[in-house]
């Protein structure tokens, strides 16, 4: 494909565009801004059906109202003629350390995993702003050059409380995100990116998902049954507190879910205390060197507590 040199209203030029990868709602280039030599990405959407224009539309709206640390950087969207066909088109900065998929791997250390929590909550507060996102998974969180994180990919994304059908012009979604409304095409609320972010929390944590589902159906029978394991048990050491958060987010009521992101980041917050304190509390043991209990002392103790 011969993409043209675009040019911003405020003189910036991209050009050099080679193609990159295949993307979900259409192809991606990588390209140069002429200005600067760096690097940028051209995400090509095809315009088809009026209704199509309208859902595709929504992506380049929020992508230009969206602007904070945490949320990918859009630099310019419009409309392009190529080959004889009408495209949308994105111009996004290049994050070249890819996606959080990278990342998730087991024991990772706890308070590693807080900061990738802290840095995804921070950019979802920005966007329940505007709009429900609908599409949350690791692949669509980038890594910036200073290892923080950033959203990005708002091609489900619908305007709060309006409402939608199961299906939209990309699709479902993502089914090992999909909360259980996602299945019943109920309306849009915070609560479905709520628990999808509970999902990638458990994922953080655990090294894995919650379910070896493979096909749609056994994903969607997860989604709407099946109660998630206990992170405790794959996870040793986790607080009972985080262990509560995961599930709460996760609840297969939306409205036994937390109401807001401000909701969840009070709550990881105190999970994070928690875990500051019993780390110094282990520390401090760890470090005591008065005397010790012998195993007969220890009985004992036992015993009279007991009232034996």
């Amino acid at each position: 494909m011969n993409i043209p040199e675009i040019e911003a209203e405020n003189g910036e030029k991209y050009s050099s565009f080679i193609f990159f990868k295949k993307g979900g709602m259409g192809e991606i280039y990588k390209g140069v801004d002429t200005g600067t030599g760096r690097d940028i990405i051209l995400k090509l959407i095809l315009i088809g059906t009026t209704e199509e224009k309208k859902l595709l539309e929504t992506e380049t709206k929020v992508s230009e109202e969206l602007n904070h640390p945490n949320i990918a950087k859009t630099l310019k969207t419009g409309q392009i003629k190529i080959d004889g066909n009408f495209y949308l088109y994105i111009i996004q900065e290049y994050y070249s350390n890819g996606n959080m998929r990278s990342l998730i791997r087991e024991n990772i250390p706890f308070d590693t995993c807080l900061s990738l929590m802290f840095d995804i909550l921070s950019g979802m507060k920005e966007i329940h702003k505007v709009v429900v996102h609908r599409d949350i998974k690791p692949e669509n969180i980038l890594i910036g050059s200073s290892g923080h994180l950033l959203l990005t990919d708002f091609g489900l994304a619908k305007y709060i409380d309006e409402k939608t059908r199961t299906h939209s012009f990309k699709g479902y979604g993502t089914v090992p995100y999909m909360a259980p409304e996602c299945w019943t095409g109920d309306e849009n609320t915070v609560a479905m990116d709520i628990y999808a972010l509970g999902l990638i929390f458990f994922e953080i944590v655990a090294g894995r998902l919650p379910s070896s589902a493979k096909t749609d159906i056994e994903w969607r029978e997860f989604h709407l049954f099946t109660p998630l394991p206990n992170l405790a048990s794959l996870r040793p050491g986790i607080t009972v507190k985080f262990n509560q958060i995961i599930q709460k987010m996760t609840n297969k009521r939306p409205s036994e879910r937390y109401k807001t992101i401000d909701d969840v980041l009070a709550a990881v917050n105190e999970a994070a205390m928690i875990n500051v304190a019993e780390t110094a509390e282990a520390e401090r043991l760890a470090k005591y060197s008065g005397p010790r209990f012998s195993d007969s002392d220890l009985r004992w103790c036992l015993a009279k507590k007991r009232g034996l």
